[in-house]
Order: structure tokens, then sequence, then C-alpha cells
């Protein structure tokens, strides 16, 4: 018998109708792990997997050295193991950064920014629609993909014609169809945008200069500029609508967003962002970024081209913190991306795709790095990438990058050590599977598993903020049809100088951080650390619900209409009854807290489905009320 080969990354496919929850591919991935030396797992042939019936299918796997393994070989899977998941169904929504900062120019392209927003999209358009096989697998897959694609103005200028195209269906017959009515949707969009703005604004050369005189004049002057800036809150509006739109596409596709910008993005407010946040882990949307740049230190090999990841000039500095947190916390991808590099010539990206059919499959051949990019699912993506780009991960082709670069070296130079401070161990009396169903709901991540003989220990992270984490560590008994307790351990994972403000701030209660935002978001992550140990207490309580029947059992006096529970301003009341019947009391005790739980955070212990309603307009007659019987009541 073979020796079986070690997998360093494994390529699944979904192929049921339905979207497939994070928690059975976490199971699944389990299963293949768990899988010992004499009971190997064996990738199938390309007959067997167009057979398969089931949820999930292995396609095919790459060895330690990134080299296709044959079919019908064994492999061995391990922790380090990458899980790539793939399904039949897509719904994208793809937003343009249209804000201020776009109408830079772009020195090696010798055109603004906004014109390399339709190139890049269009370049992420072709490859979607291409047909592509996984690495040591014939079969070729063409998933239906929908996509909308929105524009984001700044709000304080018009917010109409902001939806350039809807619910498309992306096919290679339909791409040049939609390249087409995107650019001119978008066209007359920007017309739009121009004779809104121009009406009653008249430019007087003179007077910037003389604002110029003193100190004073020079910050009013800029005070005015910024006061109209919206970048604060311009992350938040396009993640909004982003959501938005994939709300009005079909339900069981698999939801990506992916936000084509130059990075110029301010730190947004923090309530507001971990509301928006908790609605994207909540749909199970990858949220990707495609970050378009120049660079002027380009490096030229001989047979492909080596770029440099995108430079700050002019002020213009991309907040990549921000943007690779985003992605990295919702499954999503973070990709540098240079059009001017891809175009070539002085002609522009658009009228060479269109012009011969050759050159767009050309295009597209070089850039078929996104599909794997945009298409893949796993959990590997959300664990300690933080650095780490398409075209870093990319050894040759169009995007690829020398591994020398000095930008990237000086990026992994000024990280700080993370450092990891136990805050609460506890026993929980439910299964491991339900506190994963939990956990991945919230957006935690798997980032190690070990299992041995009889015992699973799963280590969970929850990305929080850039380089703060949350981390927490489930063991129990294997296999998980025998897990009725689990061990639970949650730790703050963070520098080293953000534990020290924290602990300040729990011994104090007043914190020493030397600015209001320092102060609030540690006192919000904080109070995100002590939610974690009441969310536990909420899941094992839901998991008593069908060993007591005084639980489910309606009580004969809520059959009779008599309410138990009523509401007032501030909050839901115990009882209102002084209860005698120890059946009703117990219904009461366990149904109060599930009661008074926030509607939006239902979905963490159950399953939701969205019922969509569709009104329809119902006029009223003339003739409802009349004048003689108006007065008769009156």
């Amino acid at each position: 018998m073979p020796i079986p080969t070690h997998a360093s990354q494994v390529f699944a496919f979904l192929r049921r109708k339905y979207r497939v929850s994070r928690n059975t591919r976490a199971l699944w991935q389990f299963q293949q792990i768990a899988a010992s030396s004499s009971n190997p797992v064996r990738i199938p042939t390309s007959q067997e997997i167009t057979q398969s019936s089931d949820e999930i299918v292995l396609v095919s796997a790459l060895d330690d050295n990134g080299t296709p393994i044959l079919p019908s070989s064994n492999i061995i899977c391990t922790s380090s193991t990458r899980f790539s998941y793939f399904t039949t169904r897509y719904k994208f929504a793809f937003i343009l950064d249209m804000t201020d900062s776009c109408a830079s120019v772009s020195i090696d392209g010798g055109h603004i920014y906004l014109e390399s927003l339709t190139n890049c999209l269009c370049i992420l358009l072709c490859s979607l629609a291409q047909t592509f096989t996984l690495p040591g697998c014939d079969l070729k897959f063409q998933p239906e993909i929908d996509i909308s694609v929105y524009v984001y103005f700044p709000l304080h200028r018009t917010p109409s014609h902001q939806v350039l195209i809807h619910g498309y269906r992306l096919t290679w017959s339909t791409l040049k169809t939609i390249c087409h009515d995107i650019i001119n949707n978008l066209r007359e969009a920007t017309e739009l945008l121009h004779n809104v703005i121009s009406i009653g604004q008249t430019f007087y050369p003179h007077s910037t200069s003389s604002t110029m005189d003193s100190d004073d004049n020079i910050n009013s002057h800029l005070n005015t500029i910024y006061s109209n800036s919206e970048s604060s809150c311009a992350i938040i509006n396009m993640l909004s609508y982003g959501i938005t739109a994939l709300q009005l596409m079909p339900e069981e596709s698999t939801s990506a967003l992916v936000i084509i910008t130059d990075g110029i993005l301010d730190v947004p407010n923090l309530s507001a962002f971990e509301v928006v946040m908790r609605q994207i882990r909540a749909r199970i949307i990858s949220c990707s970024f495609v970050q378009i740049g120049s660079n002027n230190n380009r490096q030229q090999s001989i047979n492909n081209k080596v770029l440099n990841a995108p430079i700050a000039s002019l002020g213009h500095v991309p907040n990549e913190e921000l943007l690779k947190f985003i992605s990295l916390s919702t499954f999503g991808s973070f990709i540098y991306f240079d059009v001017d590099n891809i175009s070539g010539d002085e002609s522009t990206l658009l009228t060479r795709l269109f012009s011969h059919e050759y050159e767009l499959l050309n295009v597209c051949k070089r850039v078929n790095e996104f599909q794997s990019e945009l298409l893949s699912w796993g959990f590997h993506k959300a664990v300690g990438e933080y650095n780490i780009s398409l075209s870093q991960r990319i050894s040759n082709g169009s995007l690829s990058i020398d591994d020398e670069n000095n930008r990237t070296n000086k990026l992994n130079a000024t990280c700080l050590p993370m450092s990891c401070k136990l805050v609460n161990q506890t026993v929980l009396q439910t299964s491991l599977e339900n506190v994963l169903s939990l956990r991945l709901r919230e957006g935690y991540t798997i980032r190690r598993v070990q299992i041995q003989k009889d015992e699973i220990e799963v280590h969970l992270v929850l990305p929080w903020r850039y380089e703060i984490q949350i981390y927490y560590t489930a063991r129990s008994v294997w296999s998980l049809e025998k897990s009725i307790r689990t061990d639970i351990r949650v730790y703050k994972e963070a520098p080293m100088y953000f534990l020290q403000e924290l602990s300040q701030l729990s011994y104090s209660q007043t914190s020493k951080a030397a600015n209001m935002v320092r102060n609030n978001l540690i006192r919000r992550y904080n109070d995100v650390i002590q939610t974690v140990s009441v969310a536990d207490r909420h899941l094992t309580l839901i998991n008593t619900f069908s060993r007591n029947p005084s639980y489910y059992h309606v009580p004969d006096t809520i059959k009779r209409g008599k309410p138990i529970f009523y509401l007032t301003q501030n909050d839901l009341q115990q009882t209102l009854l002084n209860v005698k019947d120890t059946d009703l009391q117990a219904f009461a005790d366990f149904w109060r807290p599930i009661v008074i739980l926030d509607g939006s955070l239902w979905q963490r212990f159950m399953y939701t489905h969205n019922l969509t309603i569709i009104l329809v307009n119902d006029p009223l007659s003339n003739s409802l009320f009349l004048m003689n019987n108006h007065l008769s009541q009156s």
C-alpha cells in the first residue's frame, strides 16, 4: 500500500443548491483531519465527483510543494492543511469608491484613478466569467454568478444614480453587455454629479491666495475643506450599500462584497462600525477590497512585470490596516492591483478589451488568480494574514511580486509582538457542536484543531480590531456524537501596550490613555470580552429546552389568555402574577432571558429565516368616507 501524501491544501465543492453552514464545513473538516494513517482520505476521480450526492465533495489536493496530487491517491490532512470551499451559486455586490481622493492623477498611467475603477471592475468580471478548473481535477466549473454594481458618491453630493446595474447574470456571453452598461450608466451618473455640484459655485482664482496670509487663515481654510469630508462614514455607507444589494438577490447563494477603492478612508465610528460588521458576519458575507494604485518604483523582469504595492503620494495615505482587518474578519481578500501595468500601452484598457476578442481572452488569462481569491471560502483566510495580499502570494504572472520587497519587510519589522492573557475558564453543559455553531455565527474562525484518540481541542479566534483579537479554546471528547460537556477558555490577545491599558482600566476604572478614542476602544473591548460569558450562559440555557417538559408545555394560565410578562418603558419585568404553580414558575424562569434577548442576537442561537413581503399599492375608494356618515358619527 503506497504511503499517503500530506496535503497542504484541499479543494472541496459544495454541491447542494442551498447554503451549507459554517458549522457543517467545520465538522466535515474535522472528519478529514481525524482520519488515521490506517484509513487515510482518498481523492475521488472525476466520475466519482459527478456521481456523488454528498453535501461536501473533496475534489483535489496539493502536496507540500504545491504540486497537484493525482486522483485515487491517499492523503493525510492535518491542522496545517488549508481547506478551500467552492459552491455552485454566487452573488456579488461591487462598490466603486468615487470619493474625492479618487480624483487624483496617476503618474504612471497619465489619467485619474476614476478611470481605473471601471478598468479594474471589467478585469474582475472577465476573470469571474470564465470556466475554471481546480488544481489536480479535470472537471470544469462554471457557477451561477449574479452581480450588482453600485457607485458611492460623497453624501454631501447627489445621492441618486448610485445603482449602475442590479441582478445581472454574469456569463461569458453577457460580459460585454454588462461592461458597456456599467460604463454608460457611470458616465450618466458622473455627468449628473457634475451638473449638481457646479450649480451656483463660482471659482475665484484669487480667493485661495487671500486666505494664505497667516497661520490662522490657513487653519481656517483647511478646516473649511475637511469639514465637508465624509471619509469617516464612507466605509460604513459602502458596506451598508453592499448588504442591501445582496439582500435583494437570490437568498440561497454565497454572498460576496467587493469594494474597489484607493484606500483613502478615515477611521469609522466605533458603534456604527460594530453594527455593520455584526450584520456582515451574521449574513456570511465575504468582504474583499481591491486597492488601486500607481507605482513609481517599477521593476522589470524578463518574462513578466513585477509590481510593488501602491505608494502614498501627495498626502494620500491609504488606510490599509482598516481594509485588511475587514477582509480578514469576514473571510475575504485584500488585493493590490495596478491597472496601469496591465494596460501595456497608451490606449486605455477598455478600448483594448472590446476591440478584439483574443485580447480579451489574454487579459483574462493573466488575472485568473482572482477566481481562487473571490470564489473560494476557507477558515484559513481569517487567520494571521494581515500583511499578505494576493500580489505577494502569487509566484508568477502579471501580478507577481518579489520576496525581497522592501515595503513588505518594513511592514513585518514594525509589527508589535502579540501577548495573550487568560480571562475566563469554565465548563459548559452542552456539546462542542453547539459551541462551534454559536461562535462561528459570531464571526470566529478556526485557527487550529488538535484531535487525539478520544479528545478534540479547537482553537478559535475573533478578529476584533487590527491586531486585537479574542482567543477562545474549546475541548471535548471525540467523536462529537459523545460530546455532552465542553471545557472553555477565553483569552485576550493583543499587543502588550493595549493589554496594559486594559489592566489599568480594570483596576482603577479610569483609563490613562491620552485621548477619548483610545478610552472608548479599551472600554468597548472590555465589554465585548464580558459578553462572551453571557452568550455561553444563554447557549447552555437554550440547549436545556428539550430536557424539562415544563419548558415547552404551555401552561393553562397562558392558554386562558393571561400574560406572565409585561413591558414597561425601561425593562421587561419578571411576572405579572404571584405564581404558585411550580411548572408555570419554571416556564417563566426559562423564557424570561430569551424574551428580553435582543432580536438582532437571535441568529447566533437559532436558525432564522428572512420573510420578504412585497407591498402592493391598494388605494382607498373615493366613497369610503362619506360626508353624511362622518357627520353622524361625530
